[in-house]
């Protein structure tokens, strides 16, 4: 299926369109016009759910809920999950039993109606559910689910003489603490099995059990200082607050920072004023104490600039031929377009001259790699050549990071440098898709669902919002290539290196023939062993990789050279000692060692390999 997706036409059109259809049709005044009561939301929810869920909206939350945004709902007996509100549709009759949304978790929607047709293509394209899709499209941070609370019955009259050793230990927490966690529980009596306590409690009518949303990522806070409003453009007045505070030098300082870097609004972070002079929280409790400054807690916006440094090397007359052919394809209307370039002949160096243009345009570009172990040497190479604005997106940086790369994209940040998962993204302006390594299989999501190509899905979202793409690889995968020799795609070709150097020289080795007749197999073929024997008198450096798993890759028979093969894929059985079996690397079929051939009925078969 890796590479179907290809032969998509770009005007493809998914069976349940109706679910996201609506996203821009309806308006405010549409949904103020409908029976308040008879408003539903089907909402996704991250669980493996073959059909969606309908809630009712509540009259007061009306005004504030739209496709794309977070809900609180709550689903089974007494479980809680943030779900994304895919319609909103009007019911004629309203059903029986139904439950309502309990509450909106979002200011605005998180994704955009482009996500949420993307979303239901790869559920459709892939036939897995639109949780499992959510699930792995949003950060952590953004799927919240339930978490059991305790909190004190409010008819307990606090009578603890009833009460064991390890029920008195929890309702003495709750007395102090108001609300603990089934976890804090555990830690309290130092043990993993409390239901049975749980329970009793309850029914001695001691606790009640309840279902909360656990936070998620928080915005992050900074401490502002602010002078008070008598103080604000008065400078008389600073006189006097300089009287107040005469007696402490440091308190000196921090006013005659705040005269000379609080302007023009008269407040400034408490970080930006510790880079000029001495704070601390007892000199700003001081202060504060005095009427002469307020300290704030601020979320922190970050300002996502949308213009790039550009630093870019001169281009070489085989870069500048590449450049004019894409930039034809993609006139031609075509809107892919494979970079075929052996190892070293600059391609990074193409695609910055793109991504300098689109930025310039003030469209978005999405940079792709295969494998997390690149960006760290990509991103890198891009600063070098555009500045340092751009942003990352991969498993491994932090949640705060991720949300952080999340919102920059949805406002508009111009580059984004992303392992797969980076299609998820929601984008507002996206004009360019790089994939470089396009042949590579780290693309192809395995476990767990949805197993998305991301290079099939990069184009499949490229042709939703009228961007191009370009394909980059030293080894193009058949599908492309076929696809670029059939004129689908464009076609531009660098064969030469940037820097001029010969390409290195390839010998292929003959193990089979090396080993015939030796009684012992060769590990190092005597071409190998010349070759290491020459770099080391030179005071040169060797680096032999070994493709390689389990004990032995083979069962082989010396006397018909039958060697043990999985019957569903047509590949070598490799013995694993640790479970004293051959085992398949592509299905994971599995079969205990041979004592005889099965071909020609000899014993004269042994493990290959070292």
């Amino acid at each position: 299926m890796a590479g179907d997706a290809h032969d998509r036409s770009p005007d493809f059109t998914f069976k349940s369109s109706c679910y996201f259809a609506s996203f821009m049709d309806y308006s405010n005044n549409i949904l103020s016009s409908l029976p308040v009561h008879n408003l539903f939301a089907r909402v996704i929810l991250p669980l493996n759910l073959n059909i969606l869920y309908s809630y009712h909206i509540p009259s007061d939350l009306k005004e504030t809920i739209k496709p794309g945004i977070r809900v609180e709902v709550q689903f089974g007996r007494s479980k809680l999950y943030a779900g994304i509100v895919s319609e909103i549709y009007h019911e004629l009759e309203i059903p029986r039993k139904y439950k309502s949304i309990l509450s909106v978790l979002d200011d605005e929607p998180i994704i955009t109606s482009l996500q949420l047709k993307s979303w239901h293509w790869i559920a459709d394209y892939y036939c897995c559910s639109l949780g499992d899709v959510m699930a792995a499209a949003l950060p952590a941070a953004f799927k919240l689910d339930s978490e059991s609370k305790i909190i004190l019955h409010p008819d307990f009259d606090q009578d603890f003489s009833e009460l064991n050793d390890q029920e008195y230990l929890v309702a003495e927490a709750l007395s102090i603490r108001n609300v603990i966690t089934i976890e804090q529980v555990q830690k309290i009596l130092n043990k993993k099995s409390i239901k049975k306590i749980i329970d009793q409690l309850v029914a001695k009518g001691i606790i009640l059990m309840e279902e909360e949303l656990k936070a998620g990522l928080q915005d992050k806070k900074e401490d502002y200082i602010v002078l008070t409003r008598m103080y604000k453009g008065n400078p008389d007045l600073m006189i006097q607050a300089l009287d107040l505070v005469k007696r402490s030098d440091h308190q000196t300082q921090i006013i005659l920072a705040l005269i000379q870097y609080a302007k023009p609004h008269h407040e400034i972070s408490r970080k930006a004023l510790s880079m000029h002079v001495e704070v601390n929280a007892t000199i700003l409790k001081a202060l504060e104490k005095k009427g002469i400054i307020t300290i704030e807690k601020r979320t922190v916006q970050t300002t996502i600039s949308t213009q790039l440094q550009v630093n870019l090397p001169e281009l070489t007359t085989d870069q500048i031929n590449a450049i004019t052919t894409i930039q034809s394809a993609f006139n031609e209307e075509k809107k892919v377009a494979l970079l075929y370039g052996v190892t070293g002949s600059g391609k990074t160096r193409v695609y910055s001259e793109f991504i300098k243009d689109i930025v310039k345009e003030g469209g978005q570009v999405l940079y792709l790699l295969p494998e997390i172990a690149l960006t760290t040497y990509m991103i890198q190479k891009l600063k070098n050549n555009l500045g340092a604005n751009l942003n990352i997106y991969h498993s491994r940086i932090s949640q705060r990071e991720r949300v952080k790369t999340w919102n920059a994209s949805k406002r508009g940040a111009p580059l984004t440098v992303a392992a797969r998962s980076g299609v998820f993204l929601p984008f507002n302006n996206l004009k360019l898709i790089i994939i470089d390594e396009e042949h590579d299989p780290s693309y192809k999501q395995h476990e767990p669902d949805p197993r998305y190509h991301a290079r099939d899905t990069a184009i499949w979202l490229a042709s939703q919002c009228n961007a191009k793409v370009i394909l980059g690889t030293a080894t193009p995968s058949l599908e492309s290539w076929y696809h670029a020799q059939q004129k689908k795609y464009g076609f531009a070709f660098l064969e030469n290196r940037f820097s001029q150097n010969p390409l290195p020289e390839i010998e292929l080795v003959d193990l089979f023939t090396e080993s015939k007749n030796k009684p012992d197999p060769i590990i190092i073929s005597p071409a190998l062993n010349d070759g290491i024997q020459r770099a080391l008198r030179q005071k040169e450096q060797v680096i032999l990789f070994q493709n390689r798993r389990g004990y032995a890759p083979q069962q082989h028979c010396s006397n018909c050279h039958w060697h043990a093969m999985c019957p569903n894929c047509d590949v070598s059985l490799t013995f694993h000692k640790y479970v004293n079996k051959l085992i398949c690397h592509y299905c994971g079929y599995q079969k205990v060692l041979f004592t005889e051939c099965p071909d020609c009925g000899k014993s004269t078969i042994s493990l290959k390999g070292f």
